[in-house]
């Protein structure tokens, strides 16, 4: 008699509602059956538990640890542990659920649906199809699955053996594959057409800057496959420098080059059970060159502003530089000794730098020259840029007027220096006579006293008195 004709034998005094009940309940009955689930069902956690009735189709039938099948993985593992029935690990391992491996079940398995149309999807995601799985029972649809120490077993599709959704517990391998599912209800293992996920890295695209040829920009193209979702992009500059990350392909990464590297791409893509996978390098690789800035100090020569001037020397140097490198400052060291750094100021274009020699030593100037480089600031210095000068002997007065000799003479009167004969003129014994002269001594009489003074005084008075008569005489004939 069939399990429907059983239903039926139940009902006392059948109703067209009684019949309508016993067909909507043996329906399900046979759904039940084709899962492995038999009369008796119980629920825990709100998953349904199919403890497969007398016929025990269900793989993991014994009702501990909450009951036949299992709630959530911690509750499968416990089971398959127990190993009650005694086939369950030999099952499971037949499956690849091997010991080593319950750990990470219990803690990477993800909730799924096992769908009667043979997908099973997690997290929105069609990870395998044609699913299929075993139980203990044979069906018109079923096929013998022998496994060596286990109990008799047989395979069915889901198209046919699921008349419901069911929920599953899945476990991925790194690349996103599933690698063990169960049904919740019973414990049956399967398997079925995974569907791979792949990341393809297609191309490393760069652009070089105008105007430093070391300065490069790069975007990445790839594609994925499958269930994988690109998560980022790394890339490696091969010239020890950190690696940079993006998670947006089409942003510019910009790196500027020290010396000749490879550049590579690695791109990321996270797939079903939350692992990432990595594309091969293949076409996201590219050899970088290495362009030196073109500059140098090409001259260094010393001339004499001022042709009068010969002890003041102008060191001028020369340049050469390609397009994009510009002379940014001279450090001039005279003697190899005293070094001037920073020099800007410039003569027709060059710079230079002035110096003024008190000696008629040989100097020696040797000039370095900072350039403005699309490589940064870089210095160039030459054997062509030394130069050497000789001057004339400053007098040392020019260079120290405080010398003592240095030091104008001392004057006994103005415009006439101490030692100068006018500066000790001769003594004159009366104004305009010199003294000694003869001026200065008249002749002396031989008698010198009273008598002959008075001689001399009446002499000249009768003298007086003659001339007086004489000139009366001759004024007055004059009038008559």
């Amino acid at each position: 008699m069939s399990l429907f004709s059983k239903v039926l034998n139940r009902i006392p005094r059948p109703t067209a509602k009684h019949v309508v009940v016993g067909a909507v309940y043996a329906l399900l009955l046979a759904g039940s059956i084709g899962l492995g689930v038999a009369a008796r069902q119980s629920t825990s956690a709100a998953v349904i538990r199919d403890c497969g009735g007398s016929t025990h189709n269900s793989i993991d039938y014994q009702p501990i640890n909450g009951g036949c099948g299992a709630a959530d993985a911690n509750e499968f593992i416990a089971d398959v542990q127990q190993n009650n029935p005694s086939d369950l690990q030999t099952i499971y391992n037949h499956f690849g659920l091997t010991p080593d491996k319950y750990n990470r079940f219990k803690s990477t398995a993800q909730s799924g649906m096992a769908l009667q149309n043979g997908n099973i999807v997690v997290n929105g995601q069609i990870v395998m199809t044609n699913a299929w799985s075993i139980g203990r029972d044979k069906f018109s649809y079923s096929s013998n699955y022998p496994i060596a120490g286990a109990g008799a077993t047989y395979s069915s599709p889901h198209t046919r053996v699921l008349k419901q959704d069911l929920p599953v517990m899945v476990m991925f391998d790194a690349q996103g594959n599933v690698e063990f599912y169960v049904i919740n209800a019973c414990g049956n293992p399967g398997s079925g057409n995974n569907v791979p996920s792949s990341v393809t890295c297609n191309a490393l695209n760069s652009t070089q800057d105008s105007k430093n040829p070391n300065l490069y920009s790069f975007t990445t193209s790839a594609n994925v496959t499958g269930n994988a979702t690109i998560t980022r992009a790394v890339y490696h500059f091969s010239d020890g420098t950190p690696d940079v990350t993006t998670t947006d392909l089409s942003k510019q990464i910009s790196h500027t080059f020290t010396k000749d590297t490879d550049v590579t791409v690695t791109v990321y893509a996270k797939v079903p059970g939350g692992s990432e996978i990595s594309a091969a390098v293949g076409n996201c690789k590219k050899h970088v060159t290495f362009k030196t800035p073109i500059f140098a100090c090409t001259l260094l020569t010393a001339t004499m502003p001022d042709p009068k001037d010969k002890h003041t020397f102008r060191f001028t140097v020369t340049t050469s530089q390609e397009a994009g490198v510009t002379p940014k400052s001279a450090d001039f060291t005279l003697d190899g000794t005293v070094t001037t750094t920073g020099v800007t100021t410039k003569d027709n274009g060059n710079f230079f730098k002035e110096y003024t020699f008190a000696d008629e030593k040989e100097h020696t100037v040797k000039v370095s020259v900072a350039f403005d480089t699309f490589n940064g600031v870089m210095v160039a210095s030459s054997d062509k840029c030394v130069a050497k000068a000789t001057g004339e002997k400053i007098p040392p007065c020019t260079v120290n007027p405080n010398l003592p000799e240095c030091q104008p003479p001392k004057e006994c009167k103005p415009g006439i220096p101490e030692n100068d004969s006018r500066c000790n003129p001769p003594e004159e014994c009366k104004p305009g006579v010199l003294k000694g002269s003869a001026e200065c001594n008249p002749p002396v009489l031989t008698n010198t006293g009273p008598g002959n003074i008075t001689g001399l005084f009446a002499g000249t008075s009768v003298l007086g008195a003659l001339g007086h008569s004489f000139y009366a005489r001759k004024r007055r004939a004059a009038r008559a």
